[in-house]
């Protein structure tokens, strides 16, 4: 007798009728859907942040090194940030070259990464998502968003730009962890060989993670498309076949949808724009270390250049 036989009169047990589904969709009020979908969104993270140790350890990266943190995270730590951080950071600018590197107009992440070396140095040296990870904070765990920005772009916009990302992406949890370079690389101001150790894995991060937001800033001129080690992230992203999405403050988005409709073929100009050989770092060390370094990928630098540009 073949499998799909059924009795005349009888329903497939297997097949609910439509007046048995609409009884159990009626039967789920708006709050038992929603924490459906929450705990839907729970068991997805999860699983993604299970990924990404698996990753990590494939490419023998320390734990330490896959962790983020929540937005609401972040806007802690940027609540308990001393008042005149800015002038202090002002006050302690390093020289390259014999040139002092300019002040800072307001708290970015050339801020934030002389605040967070201050405290790692007086925390034996550890980075700030280590250590609040070891202290059980929940508002550190597994990255599932690795974040590529501009270092002087002020924290203020990068918060509203995640913000405004888990807003356009309700799938993910409020909690969602985000890989923010600042507070996951060991900073210091006096051992830069410390830094620099965790840098030299940043592909591997953006691998591990396997999922990159890059932030948009402005939209018709993204700057971190100007900068090597952003150009690198983005490399890496694509070279892994790792999800990639970009990301904008509300206010940038509002402007970008606005050129969506009236002024199209400025977005195609600017983004056609993009060369990774006029990328640059603080250090013009590490622009040609980084350089060389795509430099010497299969394709060289020309196939970076479409790597990046095919995103």
């Amino acid at each position: 007798m073949g499998c799909s036989a059924s009795l005349p009169g009888v329903a497939d047990a297997t097949t609910p009728t439509a007046a048995s589904t609409t009884r159990i969709a009626a039967s789920l009020s708006p709050d038992r859907l929603a924490a459906h979908a929450a705990t839907a969104s729970v068991l997805r993270a999860a699983l993604n942040a299970d990924l990404v140790s698996q990753r990590a350890a494939e490419r023998n990266l320390p734990e330490r090194l896959t962790l983020g943190l929540s937005v609401d995270a972040i806007e802690e730590y940027i609540t308990a940030l001393p008042a005149d951080v800015v002038e202090q950071c002002n006050e302690n600018r390093p020289t390259i070259n014999g040139v002092r590197v300019p002040a800072n107009a307001t708290l970015n992440g050339y801020v934030n990464q002389w605040q967070i070396a201050r405290r790692s140095e007086a925390d034996g040296g550890k980075a700030y998502c280590e250590a609040l990870y070891e202290c059980g904070d929940p508002g550190v765990g597994v990255a599932t968003v690795f974040v590529s920005w501009f270092l002087e772009t002020p924290l203020a916009t990068l918060v509203d730009a995640l913000r405004q990302y888990l807003r356009l992406h309700p799938e993910l949890p409020p909690d969602t962890k985000f890989w923010v370079c600042d507070f996951v690389i060991r900073q210091s101001t006096r051992q830069l060989d410390v830094t620099m150790n965790d840098v030299k894995r940043l592909g591997d991060c953006v691998r591990a993670v396997g999922h990159t937001v890059l932030l948009m800033e402005p939209w018709y001129d993204p700057s971190p498309l100007r900068r090597a080690y952003c150009i690198k992230e983005v490399f890496h992203t694509q070279a892994s076949g790792a999800r990639f999405e970009v990301v904008m403050s509300a206010e940038q988005q509002a402007a970008f949808e606005t050129a969506l409709v009236e002024d199209f073929d400025s977005i195609a100009t600017k983004l056609s724009e993009v060369d990774v050989r006029k990328a640059e770092c603080r250090n013009p060390r590490d622009t040609e270390q980084i350089l060389g370094e795509l430099e010497t990928l299969p394709g060289g630098l020309t196939e970076c250049n479409k790597a990046v540009f095919g995103l």
